[in-house]
């Protein structure tokens, strides 16, 4: 569930893992995009960094992702500091797999409802956000690869 507020999407985020949610209610954000744009950051550019904490974009919530020591063995872990709350320890493998299946999924809706209207929920017009040129092309790519 998200909503448009001046081309910002709101909304919020599930972390699953064997079908169970790894905290317990959706994680919200005041900026979808730059959320989704901090976490594709995060795996794609900076990538697993052994016993580094990198901090996530997810609005007013402070939002870490945790990386284990071993780099033969690359794990992580998701600290929620607003709720002092932590996940299991992830292989980054699937970490990885499961931000680009969530971000595409996003960008479906995305790609139909926001692109192509850009009408907020009250009706108004509003520009680009600037972390959507990025979020497209890196759709375009993953997508590609299936």
């Amino acid at each position: 569930m998200y909503q448009i507020n001046s081309g910002h999407m709101y909304g919020g985020l599930t972390f699953t893992l064997n079908g169970q949610n790894m905290f317990k209610e959706m994680v919200e954000t005041d900026d979808l995009f730059a959320t989704w744009s901090s976490l594709l950051s995060y795996y794609e550019i900076e990538g697993f960094q052994p016993k580094q904490s990198r901090e996530l974009f997810f609005g007013q919530i402070t939002f870490m992702i945790k990386n284990g020591r071993d780099s033969k063995n690359p794990q992580v872990q998701f600290v929620n500091q607003y709720e002092r709350m932590t996940t299991v320890w992830v292989p980054f493998e699937v970490l990885k797999q499961a931000i680009a299946k969530g971000f595409v999924e996003f960008m479906a809706i995305v790609k139909e409802e926001v692109i192509n209207h850009r009408v907020d929920e009250d009706g108004d017009p509003f520009e680009m956000h600037h972390c959507l040129p990025y979020l497209l092309e890196r759709y375009k790519e993953i997508s590609r690869k299936g």
